[in-house]
Order: structure tokens, then sequence, then C-alpha cells
């Protein structure tokens, strides 16, 4: 069954995003991960993620693993709540999309979901 969570699963400063979900779609093999409206502390403006986008998402292989729960993680932005945050199962991305909009990034997030969602059975 896919799950949706409203955090990001990739970006090494995700923490500091203040926007971001992810798809996990176990019959493909992928999860779907989008991040962005990155503002570091002590910053007032966002900045840039990538080259000329405030958002990207991307699509790692993932046979399911997760990775470890943390019992006494006190992050507000963190997965411990939710089961744990998929691990890839390479760091390279299979797939990806900037964007320099909340609305944009949405549109694309769902966009790459169903481009890797299963084709349905008649």
């Amino acid at each position: 069954m896919n799950e949706t969570v409203p955090l990001p699963a990739h970006l090494c400063v995700s923490n500091l995003c203040e926007w971001g979900y992810t798809t996990m779609i176990p019959s493909t093999g992928v999860f779907v991960s989008s991040v962005g409206e990155f503002r570091p502390k002590d910053r007032v403006d966002l900045e840039e993620i990538g080259c000329h986008r405030l958002y990207e998402t991307m699509v790692f292989p993932w046979s399911g693993k997760r990775r470890e729960i943390l019992a006494d993680c006190k992050e507000s932005k963190c997965w411990c709540r939710f089961g744990g945050a998929p691990e890839p199962d390479s760091l390279s991305e299979i797939d990806m999309e900037g964007a320099n909009t909340r609305h944009d990034a949405i549109a694309a997030h769902w966009r790459m979901v169903r481009k890797y969602l299963p084709e349905p059975t008649p």
C-alpha cells in the first residue's frame, strides 16, 4: 500500500526546510521525495536548494528498507512519528523535477507519483 507523509526523505538539510512530502510506492520499488523552502538558521529569505530552484522532487529506487526509529527523538520535523524514513537502495535519483513555487512543487510531486504508480490491471 502506498503511504504519503508530510516530510521529505532526501537532502541533508531537509530539517531546515519548511515544506516536504514523501510518497512510498512499494509495488514499483520507488519512493518520491519532495523538499523546499530552505531557510538556513538566522536567515529571513528562502535559499535555493539546487541550481535555480527553491523546491525539488526526486525519485529513488527503494526495496522497502527504512531507517532506524529513535525513540527519544525530540526533533519536530522527524520521521520517528511515521515509522522511519525510507532508505534508498542508491543515492542516485532515477528522476527529478525542480520548481520555484509551492504550487508547482506539489504538482511535480503528484506528477511523479502518478508516473511511477503501477498500471491498473483490467
